[in-house]
């Protein structure tokens, strides 16, 4: 199995789809114990202090007995006083954590809500606020041997939640590099097959799974370091009421492979920043960067009509990606997945992972209304209209020659029109030059009919070419002597 190239008639479907973020809440963990063991509860958490004011912060009981083993991989150390945090970064977490081994496979944080503080009893609520990459997550899991067969007869290791030691030479093609700086790439055919559509809500699933018990496990670790007894009653908990799950983002992609994958980017780009509401371009690193982290990469982002967000870029030098970016936030993405109401919560890991199709789907939908305007595009139109035979044909369908000189332009300067359903006095016009196979109606604008667009492209030109400052010639007066 390998990634399919890049054609104009390509389209995708929900099955072949991945995910390379997830952002979401997840929680809730209680904590409960007097000030002093609750303090140093974070304090475990975190790696070993390496500094006298680090160590201070321990208990003077424990101080003297203190060793690396104690101590987690998970968090970053607490900083300021232990019992009044509100946040506790994953370690790796932020700019220039790269591949080093030993991080954990997320990004975000441990939010410290405080429910009441003494110094008899001190209560805590813990709840994650993270960014998960499955695709990094299978990246670094171990394939089974017979990867190839059906996915319900693998034999599955336990999953590796934290990045390992990588031998370079191993992973690496000098065929295809990297342009983004991310590691959140599957590189070869095994690990192609590993990831396959079949596959991926079983890799989802083992993410969540696994995030959720490496997590509790330094909960239980860091817990047992303190000086309450293991039994002491409501230590660290997360009971079945408070299981949940608070869906934020979801990114949904799909990978082509081609020659030239920033040229391609380069030649999608006047297409797509027609078709998106808004729209921006970023090219790496030639001082247009918003983030240093993306290195090489060439990319395109639209916001499509419906909200919806298409994200093309050159992921290597030989690989495209196209990424539909839902945001749960908005009201009508959020109704997606529950048409009845507006919920993007849910207490079971079962329901979380039901909708990821739901939104591989309507991903799917959407990216195929713009590959096929960019097949569309890309494809010589035989016998296409000269251009006055656009300006004529606008003119001769529409009863209004203000509101035919108005449609032009508005073609002209925004290579389409974009107007309510109701209540336009353009919108009977409109629709007269679709039934007359001048205009079509795609992802909630009006563009030229494919016969029309060479006219449409040479009267954009033409404009183009009237913006452009022409040199002043200077004529001698006849009466001017040397």
């Amino acid at each position: 199995m390998s990634i399919p190239p890049f054609t104009p008639s390509v389209r995708v479907s929900a099955e072949t789809a991945k995910n390379d973020l997830i952002q979401l809440e997840m929680g809730d963990w209680h904590i409960r114990g007097n000030e002093s063991d609750v303090g140093d509860f974070f304090n475990f958490l975190g790696p070993y202090p390496n500094s006298h004011e680090a160590l201070a912060q321990i208990s003077a009981g424990q101080s003297a007995q203190l060793n690396e083993g104690m101590f987690g991989w998970m968090f970053n150390r607490p900083h300021g006083q232990n019992n009044f945090i509100t946040k506790l970064p994953l370690r790796g977490t932020g700019r220039g954590s790269g591949t080093r081994p030993g991080i954990p496979i997320a990004k975000g944080e441990l939010k410290i809500k405080h429910l009441s503080h003494t110094f008899d009893e001190a209560r805590k609520l813990l709840r994650f606020n993270v960014s998960l990459n499955p695709t990094r997550f299978v990246r670094y899991q171990p394939c089974p041997p017979l990867v190839g067969e059906p996915v319900e007869g693998w034999n599955l290791s336990p999953a590796r939640i934290r990045t390992p030691e990588i031998n370079q030479a191993n992973v690496s093609n000098n065929d295809e590099i990297v342009l983004d700086g991310n590691d959140n790439i599957l590189r070869g055919a095994r690990s192609q097959c590993f990831a396959r559509g079949e596959a991926w809500p079983t890799h989802l699933r083992r993410y969540f799974m696994a995030f959720e018990t490496a997590a509790e496990l330094e909960f239980a670790r860091a817990y047992g370091r303190t000086s309450l007894p293991l039994d002491y009653p409501q230590g660290v908990q997360r009971i079945a009421g408070d299981v949940r799950y608070n869906l934020d983002t979801v990114e949904t992609y799909w990978e082509f492979a081609a020659e030239n994958a920033t040229r391609l980017v380069r030649i999608f780009e006047p297409i797509l920043m027609k078709l998106g509401r808004n729209a921006r371009s970023r090219s790496y690193p030639d001082g247009r960067a918003e983030s240093s982290t993306e290195e090489n990469a060439t990319s395109v982002l639209i916001v499509l009509p419906g909200n919806r967000e298409l994200r093309v870029y050159a992921k290597t030098n030989r690989r495209i990606r196209f990424e539909i970016i839902h945001r749960l936030k908005n009201p009508g993405i959020c109704r997606l997945l529950n048409p009845d109401e507006c919920r993007k919560t849910t207490s079971t890991v079962d329901e979380l992972l039901s909708w990821f199709p739901i939104l591989a789907n309507d991903a799917a939908e959407k990216l195929n209304e713009v590959l096929a305007i960019l097949e569309e595009e890309l494809t010589p139109v035989e016998l296409s209209a000269a251009p006055y035979e656009l300006v004529a044909k606008i003119f001769s369908v529409v009863r209004s020659s203000e509101r035919a000189e108005t449609i032009l332009t508005l073609l002209v300067e925004n290579g389409c029109i974009r107007i309510p359903r109701v209540g336009s006095p353009l919108l009977p016009d409109i629709e007269r030059l679709r039934r007359k196979g001048v205009l079509e109606h795609r992802l909630k604008a009006d563009r030229v009919m494919p016969r029309y667009r060479q006219a449409l492209q040479i009267l954009q030109n033409q404009r183009d070419l009237m913006k452009t400052p022409q040199p002043r010639c200077r004529h001698r007066s006849r009466n001017h002597t040397q």
